[in-house]
């Protein structure tokens, strides 16, 4: 079964120290280097990436998702990122092993239900550091 993690975006930025701080000068250059980091991991793993943030279009926007990039949703206005995190994990749990990184306990106990797993961005953080570690350790002897 194929793996997928769903990110909530702006929980990981407030999660992520060096992220948070960047968020305040510039907003779309944080979510970008947010969609970097999570890139590289997908780049390094079998693990499908999916990015999901609030958005204020009127209508559902996606980016990236084919050519083994990560897929990055923008929620339309007034839909949440948390409600279409809550549709990916139970639409796709069956088909997929999913895990969901946020802090949001309403999120994490809506996609437990589903049968998702859920990881903290803390625990996440460590995870993509210690794939990183260990690529560098790899290749860079």
């Amino acid at each position: 079964m194929s793996r997928v993690l769903i990110v909530d975006g702006h929980n990981a930025i407030f999660a992520i120290e060096s992220l948070a701080a960047h968020h305040q000068i510039n907003r779309e250059q944080t979510r970008e280097a947010l969609v970097s980091w999570l890139q590289q991991y997908q780049d390094s793993t079998d693990t499908q990436i999916i990015v999901v943030f609030d958005g204020q279009g009127k209508t559902t926007t996606k980016q990236g998702g084919t050519n083994n990039q990560a897929l990055v949703i923008y929620s339309s206005q007034g839909v949440t990122a948390d409600a279409h995190i809550e549709q990916l994990a139970a639409k796709y749990s069956g088909h997929y092993q999913i895990m969901v990184a946020t802090q949001d306990m309403a999120i994490i106990h809506a996609v437990s239900e589903s049968g998702a797993s859920v990881i903290s961005i803390k625990k996440l953080a460590d995870l993509i550091d210690s794939n990183q570690a260990e690529l560098q350790k790899k290749w860079l002897k």
